[in-house]
């Protein structure tokens, strides 16, 4: 299973990171600052699941959730807030 992060705040992105996936199955295949990153990373890596902060410049996690959802349907999206 492959995760992609997105999330604007450096210490919550660095917290995300440096949780041990790998002992629950699962691979972090990217990490994006913000939310049009996201987007492009997720079209290019196709993940199993984002992990994305609910306000980011360029694109909030609610309009990547929406966006994912329409052009990458079998995209889980979580979202959370610091």
């Amino acid at each position: 299973m492959k995760l992609l992060i997105a999330e604007d705040e450096f210490l919550c992105r660095e917290n995300l990171k440096n949780i041990d996936w790998e002992s629950i199955g699962v691979s972090l295949c990217g990490v994006a600052e913000n939310g049009q990153e996201a987007m492009e990373l997720a079209k290019g890596l196709k993940p199993d699941i984002i992990i994305s902060d609910i306000e980011m410049p360029k694109k909030t996690g609610l309009e990547l959730a929406n966006e994912v959802s329409n052009i990458l349907p079998d995209i889980k999206v979580i979202i959370l807030t610091a």
